[in-house]
């Protein structure tokens, strides 16, 4: 539980996340931290953003993923 609370106040603090970072910062594999934000998402706490293309900046191989690039926001920043 003391997880998902420094999740929690780590998105409100810094208002939009990416998923990747949120993974990385917490040394968290992708499906705990998906399950976290599923529960932070249902309480209305924080929204999901849709993927943005990264405009090229990785060449645009089209390797990354939407997990790459999907975002997480603070729902009173909406």
């Amino acid at each position: 539980m003391a997880v998902l609370i420094a999740v929690r106040e780590y998105i409100k603090e810094n208002k939009k996340v990416a998923f990747a970072d949120l993974c990385n910062h917490f040394d968290v594999a992708p499906d705990v931290m998906r399950h976290m934000l599923e529960m932070l998402e249902q309480k209305e706490l924080i929204a999901r953003v849709d993927p943005v293309d990264c405009g090229g900046k990785c060449g645009s191989c089209g390797c990354c993923g939407a997990e790459v690039l999907e975002e997480f926001v603070w729902i009173e920043d909406l």
